[in-house]
């Protein structure tokens, strides 16, 4: 699902290389998860002896031809099926024929999308983790760099006091560090299978092995019950939402600072020429546009998560169409967080502080904070020593 770090900034971001998800996107980037439940599952099968061992293998062939397919096509669109389960059940009855339906006794394609789904979104927060360590990695690097160059602060969108290049920037790393705490937490809730939960009411008569399946499948654990495996359906993925929201929060914030503080009337930061777009009306005009795409990706999400947690209101017991829409919102979100906090530091690497724009733009009168309270260390009340700084003008 990532894309090549070298191709330009906005054509990456505008989806010139990647488009929105389609239905039919979304069922092929989902096909490799679903042949491994269905692997997991052929197993189960023939330990129990509900198929032959050679069934089983035949199975498991196809399945595992499937993703190595799936693997060497260079992600290109070539169904028009609506969900991964429909493309894997034809090829396996291309492969297998009539034989095909065995690998589907005692399971639901409710359980295997669900948990086929969980096992994509646990590769994605991983790789999101990955690229949040190389965001603080960036960050630290940079404060190594200019860390000791004094930065006017404001408040209020005003001039308020001095603080350094190197304060800031930390703080964007230490929240960062916040959030692979939430994201390891994230992990952590979805690490737990819901193969074997049927469409939220078990499977019945068939004693079909949760704990092996889960193990083969890498989970740490089954789900406590098969209702809990439906109810977590919608609302484990608007945490995931909510975690990329957070970590686009943060990058909201950063495009936001650089775009104030590289504005021409404070210059106190250049921004990359590939972050740059000549307006084709005004020629005196170079638009900073892909740190503004950037910080939209936030509000985008933020939607996604609304509307994720709407869907899921007034549901009773199980298997509802209206879920149907939050599998193409979490996966363009997590496709949303991974590019911008990508391209983000790529852009941040290109950054040049000018410290002595910096030097002229802290005043005098930004330093008052700094003299109130040196008074106040003298002896002099806190309005006493307000008074004095009125005086001095």
């Amino acid at each position: 699902m990532k894309e090549d770090a070298t191709k330009p900034l906005r054509a990456r971001l505008r989806g010139e290389y990647r488009s929105l998800y389609t239905v039919h996107q979304l069922a092929y980037e989902l096909v490799p998860y679903h042949c491994r439940v269905l692997i997991a599952h052929a197993h189960s099968l023939g330990d129990l002896g509900l198929i032959t061992r050679a069934e089983e293998q035949l199975a498991v062939g196809a399945l595992q031809g499937l993703i190595i397919r799936h693997g060497e096509s260079s992600h290109s669109v070539t169904t028009q099926a609506e969900d991964s389960e429909t493309i894997v059940r034809r090829a396996l009855v291309e492969s297998l024929g009539p034989q095909a339906q065995k690998v589907y006794t005692a399971c639901s394609p409710s359980d295997v999308a669900v948990t086929a789904f969980r096992l994509f979104e646990c590769e994605e927060l991983v790789a999101l983790r990955s690229e949040l360590y190389h965001w603080i990695e960036t960050l630290r690097s940079l404060r190594g760099r200019w860390g000791e160059i004094s930065l006017p602060g404001y408040s209020h969108m005003r001039a308020a006091m001095p603080t350094s290049v190197g304060d800031w920037l930390e703080g964007y790393a230490a929240s960062a560090h916040d959030n692979i705490q939430q994201l390891v937490a994230a992990l952590t809730l979805l690490d737990q299978s819901p193969l074997g939960s049927g469409t939220g009411f078990g499977i019945p008569v068939v004693d079909v092995d949760r704990d092996a399946s889960a193990r083969m499948l890498g989970f740490e654990r089954v789900m406590s019950s098969s209702s809990y495996a439906q109810l977590s359906w919608g609302k484990f993925e608007a945490v995931v939402v909510h975690l990329v929201g957070l970590i686009l929060l943060d990058c909201n914030r950063m495009a936001s600072d650089l775009l104030f503080m590289s504005q021409e009337q404070l210059g106190l930061v250049r921004l990359p020429q590939t972050a740059m777009a000549q307006s084709v009306l005004m020629p005196n005009v170079e638009a900073p546009r892909t740190l503004e795409m950037l910080r939209s990706q936030y509000q985008q999400v933020l939607g996604e998560e609304v509307k994720i947690k709407s869907l899921l209101g007034n549901l009773v017991f199980s298997g509802h169409e209206e879920l149907i829409p939050i599998q193409a919102s979490v996966m363009q979100a997590l496709n949303q967080g991974y590019e911008t906090l990508s391209l983000l530091r790529v852009m941040l690497e290109g950054i040049e502080i000018d410290a002595g724009a910096c030097s002229k733009t802290i005043t005098p009168k930004m330093r008052q904070t700094e003299r109130l309270h040196e008074l106040i260390r003298e002896g002099y009340t806190v309005n006493d020593a307000r008074d004095m700084l009125d005086s001095d003008g």
